[in-house]
């Protein structure tokens, strides 16, 4: 009888809990993944009206059926449907257009994710979609920390003509495409960012990184033309292959144990931001 109540309580309690203890870590291209969502839903309101108005003409080709001399019944059984195609596909035409820039993204952080995964063999913790240091902050799409120090990587995808060959021009402080499109609004933010992640680890672990972080900007599948004049060589602008040449090639800035507490400290605020994102939408 007792083992029946006991049964019975465990049985009829409605409140559960997740058996993952610790939120997971990101992935690459979490935070471009949120915002296709984002932009996808509103989007899709001409197919939610299309959807609507064929149910319409439905219901009005039903009501013909019924009563043959249903009123204007031809009349939305030609116009209605129509009118509902165009404006559901002038609006899916439009969420196409105005989303590839996010699928590129997206698939740009992926395949520079799988680049840096070579890194893992040589003693290097990557990781991925950092929250920002700061309120309302840029996320750091990729940070790798290891014995050649810290490296803060901002992501580029950039679309390619079909023809022809193009290629970037970077001196340091400037990075320009031979057609001329202006990328240098890229080499600033990976410089704040960075400097974000240096005050953040200084407040966390009274430790200045100043001498072992690195900035970079990686353009995958894009040639960057390196001047003989670096003006600030803090920067690294790459492509994403030639970026895991240079950061192996690098000596050592960073004793195991440094590099261990700024992987932990790095954990903890993802796993708890994690956490407070997924209590924030219960």
């Amino acid at each position: 009888m007792a083992g029946r109540f006991i049964l019975g309580t465990m049985t009829n309690k409605s409140e559960t809990r997740s058996p993952i203890r610790d939120a997971p870590l990101r992935h690459a291209g979490d935070s471009t993944l949120s915002q296709i969502f984002d932009h996808a839903v509103p989007s899709l309101k001409p197919v939610f009206m299309f959807a609507m108005l064929c149910g319409l003409v439905s219901g009005v080709f039903l009501g013909h059926l019924i009563h043959p001399f249903y009123p204007y019944a031809h009349f939305a059984l030609i116009l209605l449907p129509a009118g509902a195609y165009i404006y559901a596909h002038r609006g899916i035409k439009e969420m196409m257009r105005t989303g590839e820039p996010y699928r590129l993204g997206l698939t740009g952080e992926r395949a520079v994710a799988e680049r840096l995964d070579e890194l893992k063999s040589r003693g290097y913790r990557v990781f991925h979609d950092i929250p920002s240091m700061r309120e309302r902050g840029a996320n750091i799409d990729h940070l790798v920390v290891g014995h050649g120090g810290i490296f803060v990587i901002e992501t580029k995808a950039r679309s390619k003509p079909v023809d022809g060959t193009v290629e970037m021009f970077f001196d340091g402080v400037s990075l320009t495409r031979d057609d001329g499109v202006d990328e240098s609004d890229a080499i600033g933010q990976v410089r704040a960012v960075a400097d974000e992640l240096r005050e953040w680890l200084l407040a966390e672990l009274d430790w200045d990184a100043s001498a072992t972080i690195r900035p970079i900007v990686t353009f995958p599948g894009w040639y960057i033309n390196r001047s003989r004049s670096i003006k600030d060589k803090r920067v690294w602008a790459l492509n994403d292959k030639a970026m895991i040449d240079w950061i192996t090639r690098e000596d050592a800035r960073m004793s195991d144990e440094i590099a261990a507490r700024v992987c932990n400290r790095i954990a903890e605020r993802v796993r708890r931001h994690q956490r407070e994102s997924t209590n924030s939408d219960r």
